[in-house]
């Protein structure tokens, strides 16, 4: 996901051992696919610090990354490894809905895991990766169990807050068109986050590491925007805009924004 995302940002083409990687990442994801489609992992990137096993991020990830490496091939005139690639990633898509799919304390959503009946903040990767269909309640279920204090706790019923979870959250909130909610949000984070006592970046976890922060969460802020409000995707003739502005905003300009290889500015008027 992350290597074909760069690749796009920047306008290339994988090289030969760029290439070599995304095919040995496609091929390890073909052979690590459980027979309920989905990705088998025995933890996330939490490292078990929270219950996982086979898991929604594992196979949310996969299908972001599937989609971009088929952008890539498209552009590489590879049209049938391309195909190929996309059928893999609708058998992810119908695995996440028929494995993770279902209620959890009243909200038509996903379980994290097999077995899980709480709410946890990454239910809502599916639907940044364009996973649609449960995400009304799967964000609302956020909002009403994990919110609290301008950031996101991982899971219902714990004290452990990743500000990763948050950024993911309002990222997502904007691509889903909750954009009054997201605005909101957003606000308050960076009021508490960047304007207060935690000036001037994200944090990684708490109670874990007492708050520290890392260079990761803080890019994942800048993606809110890039990500988020802008609604920034990319497809086989470049990149698309799908950005929505909340009612408090009636322009917006960002400038030298690089996007498929090119310096960019782009603005944005209701």
């Amino acid at each position: 996901y992350g290597l074909s995302r760069v690749l796009l940002t920047q306008g290339r083409l994988p090289d030969d051992n760029q290439r070599r990687a995304l095919e040995w990442c496609v091929e390890y994801i073909r052979r690590n696919l459980t027979a309920d489609g989905v990705v088998y992992s025995d933890s996330d990137e939490l490292e078990n610090r929270i219950s996982s096993g086979v898991n929604l991020n594992t196979s949310s990830l996969a299908y972001g990354g599937l989609g971009n490496c088929a952008i890539l091939l498209k552009r590489m005139g590879k049209e049938e490894e391309a195909e190929s690639i996309l059928s893999l990633q609708q058998t992810i898509k119908n695995g996440i809905e028929n494995y993770f799919g279902g209620e959890v304390a009243g909200y038509k959503t996903y379980r994290y895991h097999k077995g899980c009946d709480v709410i946890r903040a990454w239910n809502c990767l599916p639907v940044y990766m364009g996973i649609t269909e449960r995400a009304k309640d799967t964000l609302k279920s956020i909002d009403e169990k994990l919110w609290t204090d301008g950031s996101c706790r991982s899971t219902e019923g714990e004290k452990i807050l990743w500000d990763r979870s948050a950024l993911y959250y309002l990222a997502t909130l904007f691509r889903a068109g909750e954009k009054e909610k997201a605005w909101a949000r957003l606000k308050e984070y960076s009021e508490i986050r960047l304007l207060g006592e935690h000036v001037p970046y994200a944090v990684e976890a708490y109670p874990e590491g007492g708050m520290r922060h890392l260079s990761g969460e803080s890019g994942l802020f800048c993606r809110v925007f890039t990500d988020g409000l802008l609604n920034i995707g990319f497809d086989e003739k470049g990149y698309t805009v799908k950005c929505v502005l909340p009612k408090e905003i009636n322009e917006l300009s960002v400038k030298n924004i690089c996007l498929n290889g090119k310096t960019e500015t782009i603005n944005v008027a209701r």
